[in-house]
């Protein structure tokens, strides 16, 4: 600014001017030209089909395919890099991590309607998508966390 007189009302006067030009070849856009007038559709590339003159073809549902059932997987308890897994189990009446250590996490995962203790001192205890199952831990040095499980009583 070294000796300019209009200053900022230049700067302004240079842009309106530059938009203005901008916009000169532009078309308007009407109100039902936009979508958010448009009537509510199960797609917008039907709208837009017909509207322009394309034809495209109702949407018809596939046949609902029945659910199959997960194949059962067996009961795991396992020791794999400082956690005991303890996975699968469902109507067992009473399971026991007795092998377990201070030093020891141990994950119970999908199990129902099953008893699990864990008799000794254990690092953490985590509980994921069980249903309808019942916990009991004598000690835990960290934390018990359930996560995405019903039922389930610790």
């Amino acid at each position: 600014s070294s000796g300019g007189g209009g200053g900022m009302a230049d700067v302004f006067a240079e842009i309106n001017r530059k938009r203005d030009a901008a916009a000169a070849g532009m078309r308007h856009v009407t109100k039902d030209m936009k979508t958010k007038n448009q009537p509510k559709t199960d797609s917008k590339v039907s709208s837009l089909a017909s509207k322009f003159g394309g034809t495209t073809k109702p949407k018809t549902k596939p046949a609902a395919k029945p659910v199959a059932a997960k194949p059962k997987k067996d009961p795991v308890m396992a020791y794999k890099n400082g956690t005991w897994f303890v996975e699968h189990y469902d109507g067992a009446s009473m399971i026991e991590a007795k092998d377990a250590q201070m030093k020891h996490n141990v994950y119970i995962c999908n199990c129902k309607n099953t008893t699990i203790v864990v008799p000794v001192k254990v690092k953490a205890v985590t509980i994921d998508n069980c249903k309808k199952c019942r916990i009991q831990v004598s000690n835990v040095v960290s934390t018990i966390e359930v996560i995405n499980s019903t039922g389930t009583y610790v």
